[in-house]
């Protein structure tokens, strides 16, 4: 890893170690690791299944009261399951590059343009493979190609379903494609472990309907329909009113909840699969969503992510089974970040981070709740600039840009919908929260000057550009 100056690198490290001794009890991740050089033939199989667009309140583990997840849900018994994971962004390019990296997104040049991580960022397949993993991945979104920087390190990445997004169903290729990746691994060399990323996309706008699987509206008449391009549902939505709107927010949502139900059926496939090769048992198992999804409920009637740091979209599963069914604890209530995925799954593993591999992110405790994050911040760039404080029942959003200094806050206990803001009840928490925010930006931005390079924008065909613009992410 390469860096321009020793006098930035000092002053990001001082900003950054004080910002830990604030945050973080101590130190981030890597700064008290050994190398990880050495192989680890005997380390577990480690699968991280990541589903696109996916809230954390609509699987039956989060208390949904439709069956959604009855196949992810009955997996979990025996998974330590988050109650309040947090991504870091509402949008997957720089979600999943905290996950890869172990730093927040804009630390590696993420945060309002589709840039690519850098080669000089260390990611999670890196590691892997420098100890001794066969490492692939099967992927279904646009910002998962390798021209994105977050599959660094695989041996192979699967982009078949790469194409189209919005247009076609992809969960069963994804889930064949990553079975032939486990039973060829289990065939060729059953003694060295695998890593394999799997992503999922169908929860994703457009919202198709399988009825064969899920329909919980089947009567519905109105103007929304199974694969409505998102822009359109947006536009139906705002021209409604009465029981009109009401039904066709039912209906979104049944779109939606359809959609989580196929791609259910889909991942108990990878996971009956991954059994049936024999590489269940010692294996470390991760599912998880990037960020959620708005459903038009809110006053806003906003449909999709990205631009808003609502709990619709920065609450995500997360459930994590250990190898040989090891359960140090089945819940854990408080806050989590995403940001310390990376660390969290290199520590199961049995992975050491190099000694100069100074990750944000840090291990997650899976026994206790001593030692989590007692703060945790999210934020977006696209199409608006808003950041997120968390901490304990409280967040504060700040809106950085338009209109200057517009800021509110919650009481997520009390109002989990976030509809008062209780600032001015408030003064002293809004004080604590806003200064959390301005010590972390400062630390952010001395991590982006430390870890970023050149800022890079992949090429891209047209056929990516029209998938990208049709999902909102471009204009």
């Amino acid at each position: 890893m390469q860096h321009s100056s020793l006098a930035l690198r000092a002053v990001a490290a001082l900003v950054a170690s004080c910002f830990c001794a604030i945050f973080l009890a101590g130190c981030r991740a890597g700064c008290t690791s050994a190398s990880s050089s050495s192989s680890s033939a005997s380390g577990p199989d480690v699968y991280l299944i990541i589903i696109d667009s996916l809230r954390a309140d609509h699987l039956g583990t989060g208390g949904y009261v439709s069956a959604t997840s009855p196949e992810m849900d009955a997996w979990a018994r025996d998974a330590v399951v988050f109650d309040r994971a947090y991504t870091t962004a509402p949008w997957t390019l720089p979600s999943i590059a905290a996950v890869m990296t172990g730093h927040h997104p804009y630390a590696v040049g993420v945060r309002e343009k589709q840039t690519a991580v850098p080669d000089s960022i260390t990611t999670l397949g890196e590691l892997f493979k420098s100890s001794g993993y066969d490492t692939a991945a099967v992927v279904a979104h646009i910002y998962l190609l390798p021209k994105y920087g977050l599959m660094q390190g695989m041996d192979s990445v699967n982009t078949d379903m790469v194409k189209g997004h919005h247009k076609i169903i992809s969960s069963d290729g994804i889930t064949d494609r990553a079975l032939r990746v486990v039973q060829k691994h289990a065939a060729k060399d059953p003694n060295t472990p695998l890593f394999l990323l799997t992503h999922y996309f169908d929860p994703h706008y457009n919202y198709i309907l399988h009825p064969e699987i899920y329909d919980s509206y089947p009567d519905y008449k109105g103007p929304i329909k199974s694969g409505m391009a998102v822009k359109d549902l947006r536009k139906s939505l705002l021209k409604q009113k009465g029981q009109e709107l009401s039904d066709s927010r039912r209906q979104i949502t049944n779109l939606y909840d359809s959609e989580i139900r196929y791609t259910d059926h889909q991942v108990a496939r990878l996971l009956a699969g991954i059994q049936d090769a024999g590489r269940d048992e010692n294996a470390l198992i991760v599912i998880m969503g990037d960020h959620g999804e708005e459903l038009g409920q809110r006053p806003t009637r906003w449909v999709g992510h990205t631009k808003v740091v609502s709990e619709d979209v920065l609450r995500v599963p997360l459930m994590i089974r250990l190898p040989h069914h090891q359960q140090p604890r089945q819940r854990v209530a408080e806050p989590v970040s995403l940001v310390d995925l990376m660390p969290t799954i290199a520590a199961q593993a049995g992975l050491s981070l190099p000694k100069d591999l100074h990750v944000w992110g840090r291990p997650l405790n899976l026994s206790s709740d001593d030692g989590q994050r007692p703060v945790l911040f999210s934020e977006t760039g696209r199409w608006a600039r808003m950041q997120a404080v968390i901490r304990d029942r409280w967040k504060l959003v700040e809106y950085p840009k338009k209109p200057p200094g517009r800021r509110v806050l919650y009481d997520l206990r009390q109002d989990p919908g976030e509809t008062h803001d209780v600032s001015a009840q408030q003064p002293q928490i809004l004080a604590e929260l806003r200064a959390d925010l301005a010590t972390w930006n400062t630390a952010l931005e001395a991590d982006h000057q430390l870890m970023s390079a050149e800022e890079s924008t992949p090429e891209l065909s047209a056929e990516e550009i029209e998938a990208l613009r049709a999902m909102g992410y471009m204009e």
